[in-house]
């Protein structure tokens, strides 16, 4: 066996999407989600369905970053408890394949809508443990769902810049959307809701629309104006938005004293530990969001 003289490196993922051609002065929408945890038992799956159904129906793209399996197993010591897996995986020895499964299940439907599914601190998690990338399995087996005409989802991994090309109708303008992603590390606290991340990406990344994470289960969305000067010499001022999108879950779910006589406890990690819950619904505190680009 020869080893190979290129050693292949990563980090960071471009995504480039294929150009789009729009009328001046029309709308081109991205709805962004992250950390739909598919397999844990708090999580309110019709609304991830309910908002993947209204970004098909309007033709609006979707992007996914990260923490989209929960993929809780009984290595995982921080996590793991029986009732922190969702009863329709119980019993199977195979709960990462389940997991995929329901996965494929739940998107499949929205295939040719989907750009592209990043990873999350918990797929690398199952990475460590088990040497397996659970969104490359998803990706494979979403294929046979697409029949639009070179239509690809792409692997974003955990952090990557996404650009969406347009080219007007009857003229010579071409724009650009770029999207800096990444997932997000570190705590979730209830005070900071993740923003110092997303302002410390703002010092070292530069020429992008809106930089993007997930991770801390709050949605936050600002907006910056940073300032630069053109090879003219003119000041230019350009907006940028900074996103944060939460979560799908209702931590703080009701059990009585007579549930846990009968049934035992049912408890959660983020409730054991006061954390902030994130609300639900596209109105809520936590759910996707979607970033319109105007096309001139």
């Amino acid at each position: 066996m020869v080893a190979s003289s290129t050693q292949i490196l990563g980090g960071i993922t471009p995504v480039i999407m294929p150009k789009r051609t729009y009328k001046a002065g029309s709308s081109f929408y991205v709805h962004l989600m992250s950390d739909l945890h598919i397999g844990a038992p708090t999580v309110n799956y019709r609304l991830i369905q309910a908002e993947l159904e209204i970004a098909k129906q309007n033709g609006w793209r979707v992007m996914i970053n990260g923490d989209v399996f929960d993929a809780i197993i009984t290595k995982d010591a921080k996590r793991f408890s029986p009732t922190a897996i969702h009863s329709r995986l119980h019993g199977r020895d195979d709960i990462l394949n389940a997991a995929v499964d329901w996965a494929f299940e739940i998107l499949s439907p929205y295939a040719e809508i989907i750009d592209m599914i990043g990873v999350g601190n918990h797929e690398t998690s199952i990475e460590k443990y088990g040497s397996v990338d659970l969104v490359a399995m998803l990706i494979d087996k979403l294929k046979p769902a697409i029949t639009a005409k070179d239509h690809v989802i792409h692997h974003g991994g955990y952090c990557g810049i996404v650009r969406y090309s347009f080219q007007c109708k009857g003229g010579n303008s071409r724009q650009s959307l770029r999207i800096f992603y990444h997932h997000g590390s570190g705590g979730a606290s209830p005070v900071s809701q993740g923003l110092p991340n997303l302002f410390r990406m703002g010092n070292w990344v530069e020429g992008v629309d809106i930089i993007w994470t997930g991770h801390t289960h709050n949605r936050v969305t600002t907006h910056d104006t940073v300032m630069s000067m053109d090879a003219g010499g003119n000041i230019v001022a350009k907006q940028r938005r900074n996103i944060v999108t939460g979560a799908y879950m209702d931590t703080y779910g009701q059990q009585t004293p007579q549930s846990i006589a009968k049934h035992g406890r049912r408890g959660n990690y983020a409730a054991d530990r006061a954390m902030k819950p994130g609300g639900a619904g596209r109105g809520g505190a936590a759910c996707g969001l979607f970033t319109r680009h105007q096309v001139n």
